[in-house]
């Protein structure tokens, strides 16, 4: 590539020359914390039945990059649904197409498993299992969210009845997305770990689904124009 005295770039590709401006060059942005909010990144549902327990707590704190997110799922059925993290505000300058990219870090005490018995003479009868993904949402437009699974595990009748995996040594996940972006039109990015504990069991036995992910953080969010 030559970079001519006129303020354009030059880059001789086999035979071709081809004229460009510098400025259409965007710079990546790496954001570290802290970040700028928490709200609307954070949520829980729980739905329990039949006498069971489902618990959902998150928090987030964006000034440390940090959130803790405890799912429990306990009984005959029920099921929770939490999401947690932070977020960041971003004003594009140009429109077009964003890819962007986040890691986050698990480190102990952080754990989570799934655990089932049966009943004397019928064997293992309860199921439990659990998700775990990062998210990266993207706003607008309303509920642009994508994620990628890196933890799952489920308990079956002729299978394991307990697995448990703990986070020690600490553990990364990365993920990546693309949105679409207008110059000048504000975008709200969130960035975390979204899980779902659920159970399905039997009257007589004990099922359990346990998700504890504490002192989880967002080590950076970055930008790259496309």
């Amino acid at each position: 590539m030559l970079i001519g005295g006129d303020g354009f770039f030059y880059l001789i590709n086999n035979q071709a020359l081809i004229k460009g401006c510098r400025d259409s060059i965007k710079p990546a942005i790496t954001r570290l914390p802290p970040y700028d909010f928490f709200e609307g990144c954070n949520s829980s549902t729980e739905v329990p039945s039949f006498g069971s327990q489902a618990a959902g707590i998150v928090d987030s704190d964006p000034l440390r990059g940090t959130f803790n997110l405890n799912a429990q799922a306990l009984g005959i059925v029920a099921t929770v649904n939490a999401q947690a993290g932070v977020g960041i505000r971003y004003i594009p300058d140009f429109t077009g197409t964003l890819l962007i990219r986040t890691t986050i870090e698990l480190s102990p005490p952080s754990f989570d498993l799934v655990y089932a018995t049966g009943i004397r003479g019928l064997g293992q009868v309860g199921v439990a299992g659990l998700k775990s993904s990062v998210f990266i949402s993207a706003t607008p437009p309303v509920d642009s969210i994508q994620t990628q699974i890196f933890r799952s595990a489920i308990t079956t009748p002729s299978g394991s009845i307990s697995i448990t995996h703990r986070y020690n040594p600490a553990e990364q996940f990365s993920f990546s997305r693309t949105a679409n972006v207008v110059v000048g039109q504000q975008l709200r990015i969130c960035s975390g770990i979204q899980s779902q504990a659920t159970i399905t069991g039997f009257p007589g036995g004990f099922t359990m689904s346990k998700i504890l992910y504490s002192g989880a953080k967002v080590l950076k969010i970055e930008l790259l124009p496309q």
